[in-house]
């Protein structure tokens, strides 16, 4: 594993080439799975490019994520213009505690062990 620069770098040009994109279909089966209401709101730790996001507001769910990828937020903020997505490391939340109804980190747990 490398510095945290290293991981942004090697993250960023997996983003612009858009490289870790899931069918759309895989987003809204976890909002399923979530049991996610209207009128709840949903942190995406390590958003990447923003479809959870875009799935999440079409739900009605107000929706947040963060990445420390560059690269991917520029992306996710075209895809979910309506979210509010920073640049952040998943392990220092830039959010109060018991701020949100439903959390994820979609293929990216392996960062955190």
């Amino acid at each position: 594993m490398g510095t945290t620069d290293e991981i942004i770098e090697a993250y960023n040009v997996e983003h612009e080439a858009e490289s870790f994109r899931n069918d759309v279909s895989y987003y809204r089966w976890i909002l399923r799975v979530l049991e996610v209401k209207n009128g709840q709101n949903l942190l995406d730790i390590a958003c990447g490019l923003g479809d959870l996001l875009h799935c999440a507001k079409e739900k009605g769910l107000e929706a947040f994520g963060l990445d420390l990828s560059p690269a991917a937020i520029r992306t996710a903020r075209k895809r979910a213009p309506q979210a509010e997505i920073v640049q952040a490391d998943g392990q220092a939340l830039p959010f109060d505690e018991s701020t949100f109804d439903n959390a994820t980190i979609l293929g990216s747990l392996e960062h955190f062990l």
